[in-house]
């Protein structure tokens, strides 16, 4: 884990963040190292970058939808008719 966190260092990621995202790579791969060791740390690296990737699309998308309203507003309808057929006599 120390050597994990080392090889991201330089790339501005902190050792909380490495953590975590080793224990989610631990997973997905059943406890084995030799995926994550491979090519010093790539794939480690690579998959931080795609979720800071995917936050900040979400961000960004975040920002640009439409204003939700939380009331609902009633509207009621005119209980008279506004327009009065002439009746034929």
């Amino acid at each position: 884990m120390a050597d994990a966190c080392r090889a991201m260092k330089p790339f501005g990621i902190s050792e909380g963040q490495t953590k975590a995202t080793v224990k989610e790579l631990l997973k997905v791969y059943a406890n084995s190292w030799e995926f994550i060791i491979d090519e010093n740390y790539k794939l480690l690296l690579d998959f931080v970058l795609d979720h800071k990737l995917e936050e900040e699309k979400g961000v960004r998308s975040k920002k640009k939808e439409a204003p939700s309203y939380d009331k609902t507003e009633v509207v009621e309808l005119p209980t008279q008719r506004y327009c009065i057929r002439q009746q034929k006599k």
